[in-house]
């Protein structure tokens, strides 16, 4: 078991052991140091880069995409047969234009 008599004497003779010995060779610190703050940064940086830059502007950009895409849609419904009627012969005089432009 433990003896502190033991290790109050360890301690007296060879304090700078003793303190590493102590603190498991500062291998916790050095854990913190070396390998969880980049670690950490790393991901700090890449959240801000990847995730807010890039992910969010895109389910962002998409959500606003369809947010127009639903607004145009509910202006160009009007119930009136006529204007459907008017945006098709509009349509297909446009595919005829582009057909024969580019044929």
């Amino acid at each position: 078991g433990y003896r502190p008599a033991i290790a109050d004497a360890a301690a007296k003779q060879m304090p700078g052991l003793y303190q590493a010995l102590s603190t498991q060779w500062w291998v916790d610190e050095l854990y913190g140091k070396i390998l969880l703050r980049p670690i950490a940064l790393l991901s700090d940086l890449l959240f801000q880069l990847v995730d807010r830059a890039v992910i969010d502007a895109s389910v962002n950009g998409t959500g606003m995409a369809v947010e127009a895409s639903g607004d145009a849609a509910h202006r160009a419904h009007s119930g009136f047969l006529s204007h459907y009627l008017l945006l098709m012969y509009a349509g297909s005089v446009i595919f005829l234009v582009f057909w024969f432009l580019l044929s």
